[in-house]
């Protein structure tokens, strides 16, 4: 790994760099915690994200695969507003979605999502009508703090997701949109949970799409992945964000966009993440002492360390040994 590197194996950045820059990012993660408590989905403008499916929880009404009885509806389906949000794939045929006031063309491959109290008008035609997957839900988050779980109702607000994407040459999708459906029509014991699971999980499919698409640079991919192998191999050691994105041949400002683009996470707090969850498996596993512990996932202060382990756990490594 260190080949892949060069700028650790000549100069080493301090440890105690990286102990101030986590410090300074817990900080600001703490005081954007107290202003966004409700609800946190505009950071990536309406894109969702993995930050955001991690606290994304769904409440599905219906799943359904329509719609065969357009000529009764006279080719036309309205709501001047909405009851719940709705995510639809269409599958075959060509129509019109008019969204509060904006019109959209639809065709096979148009996923298009219609956040609650919306005024909807979906349009087709005899010939060639349009066949779609839908999902209907309610939804709130849940985020935990420590041992403090905070739920939080945003059924009103809009998920952080385009109006409409197009995935035409993309099975995946379609693939997800007929085992949901499946799912939901077996009607057995814990298939709410089965289509959460499957609806987080297409939600993810959206989420890596966007990222492969937005990506401008080859190899961007390789450069993520390399940089998690080395954060993973080298938790003992000091990790410099600026040194790490240098040795990708890119700025620290891109590696960082990049980085939580991927993982949901900047580099910083993803190392931080990856050394709390390293000390609690030596906590549990091992008879080490704290201060060894510590020195194992990076930190020469034990006291430091047990800040940290607190801050991001609700509880202190002692205690945790003790639980």
């Amino acid at each position: 790994m260190r080949g892949l590197f060069p700028c650790f194996a000549r100069s080493p950045p301090r440890r105690m760099r990286l102990v101030q820059n986590e410090a300074a990012v817990m900080a600001g993660a703490l005081r954007m915690m107290e202003y966004r408590k409700e609800i946190d989905i505009r950071e990536d403008g309406r894109c969702m994200n993995i930050d955001f499916l991690d606290v994304f929880q769904p409440h599905i009404l219906n799943i359904s695969k329509g719609n065969d009885n357009w000529k009764v509806r006279n080719y036309m389906i309205s709501r001047d507003q909405t009851f719940a949000h709705s995510l639809a794939l269409v599958y075959e045929g060509e129509g019109s979605l008019e969204l509060n006031g904006i019109r959209y063309e639809l065709r096979r491959g148009a996923l298009f999502y219609v956040p609650i109290k919306s005024s909807m008008r979906i349009r087709t035609q005899e010939e060639n009508s349009l066949k779609y997957h839908s999902i209907i839900f309610h939804y709130g988050t849940l985020r935990w703090e420590g041992e403090q779980g905070i739920w939080s109702n945003a059924n009103q607000l809009p998920l952080p997701l385009p109006d409409i994407v197009f995935f035409e040459e993309e099975p995946v999708f379609l693939d997800s949109f007929r085992t949901l459906e499946e799912l939901w029509m077996q009607k057995l014991g814990g298939n709410q949970w089965d289509c959460k699971k499957e609806f987080k999980h297409l939600l993810e499919l959206m989420i890596r799409k966007k990222f492969e698409s937005s990506s401008t640079m080859p190899g961007n991919w390789t450069l993520i992945e390399q940089a998690i192998t080395y954060i993973r191999e080298h938790l003992d050691e000091p990790i410099d964000r600026n040194a790490l994105a240098r040795s990708l041949s890119i700025s620290p400002a891109y590696f960082t966009a990049l980085f939580k683009q991927y993982t949901g996470y900047t580099p910083v707090q993803f190392l931080l993440r990856l050394r709390v969850d390293r000390a609690k498996q030596l906590l549990k596993d091992t008879g080490l002492s704290i201060n060894r512990i510590a020195k194992e996932v990076g930190y020469d202060d034990s006291l430091y360390f047990s800040r940290m382990f607190v801050k991001h756990t609700g509880i202190s490594p002692r205690n945790f040994r003790n639980s």
